[in-house]
């Protein structure tokens, strides 16, 4: 028998999984081209552009109470840099599922809400949690709702990070505003990077 635990996420990966394919349905060809060049034609960020929406990102998930934090490298800059990183080719964004109030209703209100302001969205299912690249201006942020497996998350290219990292996020200013990165972060860009990060 599925325990109750598993049976929620059957069903919450049923449902982001059709959340995904009318998201798919409602791209114009044109949004749908430029989200897939902006995951495979890279360049560097361009510093305002990024900021910009990223305060706009910050902005919607604020307002819908998703709580959300720099990850991969926009942490990474924002630990080490206190900026962004100048040849990083995108903002990465993150909230792990059944911490800080994210359920499996979050996902299409913050897609919704990305959408309203503008940016061009796709829900993309994945091994471990929900993927949903936003692009707007040029600037694609990349926000992953994470599953917690066996303790940790997994993040690119399968790399296991213990969970209570993300369970008291520390505050840090970054871009002239406040965000939330794992704590410690330094720890996590040790598990994410290696020691020399």
């Amino acid at each position: 028998p599925i325990g109750s635990k598993t049976a929620a996420k059957v069903r919450w990966r049923r449902r982001v999984k059709g959340l995904g394919e009318d998201a798919m349905d409602s791209l114009s060809e044109a949004d749908e081209e430029a989200l897939e060049r902006s995951m495979t034609d890279l360049h560097p960020l361009d510093i305002p552009a990024a900021t910009s929406a990223l305060l706009e990102a910050k902005q919607v998930l604020d307002e819908l109470g998703i709580v959300f934090f720099l990850e991969e490298g926009t942490c990474l800059g924002a630990i080490r840099d206190r900026g962004f990183i100048p040849w990083d080719d995108d903002v990465d964004l993150a909230s792990v599922v059944g911490l800080h109030g994210l359920t499996e209703d979050s996902i299409p209100l913050i897609v919704a809400g990305l959408r309203e302001r503008g940016f061009i969205t796709k829900v993309i299912q994945q091994p471990h949690g929900v993927y949903v690249p936003a692009l707007k201006s040029s600037v694609r942020i990349d926000w992953h709702a994470r599953w917690i497996v066996d303790g940790s998350t997994f993040h690119y290219p399968g790399v296991r990070i213990p969970a209570r990292l993300f369970e008291n996020l520390k505050e840090i200013d970054f871009i002239g505003e406040r965000f939330l990165v794992p704590d410690p972060p330094e720890e996590f860009l040790g598990f994410k990077y290696g020691p020399d990060w």
